[in-house]
């Protein structure tokens, strides 16, 4: 299973997340910058629109389990695309053992231990809360509030789009939040 990785992007009110389990998280110093497009996104799973070569990739993520602070076992690539209507987050989760993935099927919104990743909007700033939008290798969706660090608030759903298509190379995903879904 990959493990865990935080980032900040978008000056620190999104952070960048893929776990099967949950730690105590502390955002790094990374940042990495949106880049703006004029071309539409089939949200798909796959990053195969030319669109994604915009972009300029963040990689250079840190484990918090089981070596914190070590450099991930398995490489990550995430660019992050906007556009007037939404913002989109691509997904690259390199495997050499694809095999070894976990997909697991569930209804939305369920918590499964699965490869997954995750991207938390801190609309607020403030550091202690963040409404979240995950992906798992099956394409299984999950949104809600996080507040006081770890206390999430299930009942809050928004309408976005989100898919991931497992390969050869590892596993893949595309998020497109619309700037209308709800997040103040």
């Amino acid at each position: 299973m990959r493990k865990l990785f935080i980032a900040r992007i978008l000056p620190a009110f999104i952070l960048l997340i893929a776990s099967p389990v949950w730690a105590d998280l502390e955002p790094t110093n990374r940042s990495l910058s949106p880049t703006r497009i004029n071309e539409k996104i089939s949200i798909d799973g796959f990053l195969d629109e030319g669109v994604w070569s915009l972009g300029i990739p963040v990689s250079d993520f840190l484990q918090t389990d089981p070596d914190e602070g070590e450099p991930g076992t398995k490489r990550t690539k995430v660019t992050v695309l906007y556009d007037d209507e939404a913002l989109y987050i691509g997904f690259l989760c390199l495997d050499s053992e694809p095999d070894k993935i976990v997909k697991i099927l569930s209804k939305r919104d369920d918590w499964t231990s699965t490869d997954k990743v995750q991207v938390e909007i801190d609309s607020y700033h403030d550091h202690l809360t963040a409404y979240f939008f995950e992906v798992n290798a099956a394409g299984v969706q999950r949104d809600g509030f996080r507040s006081s660090d770890f206390n999430y608030d299930m009942s809050w759903n928004s309408v976005w789009e989100g898919e991931a298509q497992t390969g050869p190379y590892g596993w893949s995903a595309e998020f497109k939040i619309p700037f209308s879904c709800g997040v103040p």
